[in-house]
């Protein structure tokens, strides 16, 4: 081989290795629905983070046909609560594994996520872990004044299968605080809302619109997080996965709250007292 060509040879053998190494593994997501208010917005933090480790080649409410035909030759599917049984089928005819993950909330949801789809792809996740433990860090400077106000405060969730387990885990490990009603808006009745409510009386409402009037009847906020949401809109880039969820949960939970009618006693006393503190100096 002449020396010129050995050399460029040589200078650009780790170059065409790199980028074989950076070639993106393909996915579907199955369990996201159009109608979910923070669908796109979520879909695209997904994106941005996996970066150039891994593409979404079709998330089925952001699908053409084009990209619906192509899911087979994905190399993963992820079920975000529906979709088992077509991830099933395609593993039976076309021979695609799927794993079955929580939807991504907070820091330790997206934590759990990556660790699930490093492991079953065969990539390293670590860079984007230590992102977020940083990340996490600043979050937990900015809030934690207010985030010892909720600790073991009750909750009551309603959501669509797709988001609940990832909601409970988020409110319980990373808020601490009690998950006291977590309902299945597939089996949703707000009768059985009531009675739940009126049981365990939660100060904190997290779902869809539907809640409204629990929550004005009790005098507690109510975080819109679910389908429908017909008295909120969302023309911002918001999103409510990842450490940027994280904050957004939070800000609304805390915001919502101040606004309830002001006591100096009583359940939300000690967010009053921080936000106080903190303004001051």
């Amino acid at each position: 081989m002449d020396s010129g060509v050995e050399t460029a040879y040589l200078t650009l053998l780790p170059l065409l290795r790199a980028a074989e190494k950076k070639q993106a593994a393909t996915i579907n997501i199955l369990g996201i629905m159009n109608d979910d208010p923070y669908a796109d917005n979520d879909l695209e933090e997904l994106k941005k983070f996996l970066g150039s480790k891994v593409k979404i080649n079709c998330a089925l409410q952001d699908c053409s046909l084009r990209d619906i035909a192509a899911m087979p030759q994905a190399e993963l599917n992820i079920c975000f609560g529906y979709g088992e049984p077509l991830a099933q089928k395609m593993q039976e005819k076309f021979g695609v594994p799927y794993i079955k993950c929580a939807y991504p909330y907070g820091v330790a949801g997206m934590q759990k996520f990556l660790r699930q789809l490093g492991e079953a792809l065969k990539i390293d996740f670590s860079d984007e872990l230590a992102e977020l433990e940083t990340a996490a860090e600043k979050l937990v400077y900015r809030c934690a004044d207010y985030l010892v106000n909720l600790y073991q405060l009750p909750v009551a969730l309603a959501t669509d299968k797709a988001h609940l387990e990832g909601l409970q885990s988020f409110f319980a490990e990373e808020l601490g605080m009690r998950v006291v009603i977590a309902e299945d808006t597939a089996e949703f009745s707000l009768d059985k809302m009531a009675e739940a409510t009126a049981k365990h009386k939660p100060v904190l409402f997290c779902g869809s619109s539907f809640l409204k009037n629990l929550a004005d009847k009790y005098q507690v906020p109510l975080v819109r997080c679910a389908y429908p949401a017909f008295d909120r809109l969302c023309f911002t880039d918001n999103t409510l996965v990842g450490v940027r969820g994280a904050a957004l949960l939070i800000e609304q939970i805390v915001n919502g709250a101040l606004q309830q009618q002001y006591k100096s006693d009583g359940r939300y006393a000690g967010l009053r007292e921080s936000i106080c503190e903190v303004n001051h100096e």
